[in-house]
């Protein structure tokens, strides 16, 4: 999941709730969602509450963690992206490779970016 459907869920809005009850037992967090997501509770206006939060949902569920397989991936698709003129942000690059890596599917509220990705199948929670 990307780091928006994760605050979807965090926030109980009833459609990315739904997604993730429906989905259940199949999904997982990239590292660098998990990463973002306590930036944000750091952020936030409570960071304990928000940390409290993250660290629930975090133990929830699997954390894909990096692997050289998902480096090898990031570099490949970076390259390829920038060379085609359509970079995105590596958070991004990092979330596709290993969502490529680990299955091939990402849900995700950013469709366009994902969708420059071969290969991924982008669900839009």
């Amino acid at each position: 999941m990307d780091t928006n459907v994760c605050i979807r869920i965090l926030r109980g809005r009833e459609d990315a709730v739904k997604a993730f009850s429906d989905n259940a037992g199949d999904v997982a967090i990239p590292f660098m969602v998990l990463g973002e997501l306590y930036y944000g509770a750091a952020r936030s206006k409570d960071p304990a509450h928000g940390k409290s939060l993250v660290d629930r949902f975090a133990k929830a569920l699997p954390v894909v963690e990096s692997s050289p397989a998902i480096m090898e991936r990031f570099g490949a698709e970076k390259a390829r992206l920038v060379a085609a003129g359509t970079p995105v942000e590596d958070a991004d690059v990092l979330m596709a490779s290993a969502a490529l890596v680990c299955g091939g599917r990402i849900a995700t509220r950013n469709v366009r970016h994902f969708n420059r990705f071969n290969g991924l199948e982008v669900l839009q929670w």
